[in-house]
């Protein structure tokens, strides 16, 4: 596995401790601070360093190696087009106090994502090591290592993503489940 999949496969992990706490965050009663710091976390990691990465970077590169740009990564592009409407969703609630409406879109999100990344752990990385050579993924690696420098809180945004878990576990340790009908289906 080389750095560039192996940096990417890691930011995976982060996002999904942020999916497992808005998953778990449905079935309870959290206080909106935790929706505020979680959609902060994933507009500024997941979307803003994450999924910028992808786009401006990786996409590019595999397309410029012979990959349809109306394949693969097109589904990718759409569909974090799709994560971007469910966080703006999210703010909306999050503005009107709506915690139905923020149970159900942060379930909607979870799934998209986690459907998201295993397309891409098990389907697109696989295939970007097989169109990338070494000198593509050096320059990923180079063009990854400035696209982080500027998000300077980029360890705080990993901290806040164990903060987050930690403060859904709390509050199944605690507190009450959400009442039967606070999550309304999808987008």
């Amino acid at each position: 596995m080389s750095d560039v999949v192996e940096r990417l496969d890691a930011e995976h992990r982060v996002i999904e401790q942020v999916l497992e706490a808005l998953e778990q965050a449905a079935e309870r009663e959290v206080p909106l601070d935790f929706y505020r710091d979680a959609l902060r976390f994933l507009r500024e990691y997941a979307d803003g360093c994450h999924h910028a990465k992808e786009e401006e970077q990786l996409f590019p590169a595999m397309e410029a190696r012979g990959l349809p740009a109306q394949g693969p990564t097109a589904v990718m592009r759409e569909e974090h087009r799709i994560g971007r409407a469910y966080l703006a969703r999210l703010a909306a609630h999050l503005e009107s106090g709506n915690l139905a409406g923020l149970r159900g879109e942060s379930l909607g999100y979870a799934a998209l994502m986690r459907d998201h990344i295993y397309k891409e752990d098990e389907i697109l990385f696989p295939m970007a090591l097989s169109v990338l050579g070494p000198g593509d993924l050096a320059r990923l690696a180079g063009g990854f290592d400035a696209a982080d420098r500027p998000l300077a809180r980029r360890a705080e945004l990993e901290a806040l993503a164990g903060r987050l878990r930690a403060q859904v576990a709390d509050a199944l340790g605690a507190g009450p489940a959400a009442p039967d009908g606070a999550r309304p289906s999808g987008p």
